[in-house]
C-alpha cells in the first residue's frame, strides 16, 4: 500500500502524526509505516524539525525483525511513539 499524504520535500507534522496513528489503531501494518518513513532516511532530504526527525527514524524501524515473525516493536511502542510525539507537539 502506499500511502498518499502529498508530496512534499519533507515530511510535515501533520503527515508523521497521520502515519503515527494510523500505526498505533492499527490500521497501517509496520511495513507501511516503515516503507513510508524510509523515503526520508538515507536520502539527500534533510528533515530539519527535530520532532519529525525523531519520529522518522522510529517508523522508519517500525518492521524490525528480531526473529522469523517477530518484530522488535509492537502495538504497545507504537502507541507509546504516538503519545510521546504528542507531548512534544504542545509548548
Amino acid at each position: 500500500m502506499h500511502l498518499e499524504l502529498g508530496e512534499t520535500a519533507e515530511p510535515t507534522r501533520g503527515q508523521v502524526w497521520h502515519v503515527l496513528s494510523g500505526l498505533a489503531a492499527g490500521r497501517l501494518t509496520a511495513v507501511e509505516a516503515s516503507d513510508w518513513a524510509g523515503r526520508w532516511v538515507g536520502s539527500d532530504c534533510k528533515v530539519e524539525d527535530e520532532l519529525v526527525f525523531d519520529a522518522i527514524q522510529n517508523l522508519w524501524g517500525a518492521d524490525m525483525p528480531v526473529a522469523p515473525g517477530e518484530y522488535l516493536y509492537g502495538p504497545l511502542d507504537f502507541r507509546a511513539w504516538l503519545a510521546d510525539f504528542e507531548s512534544r507537539l504542545k509548548p
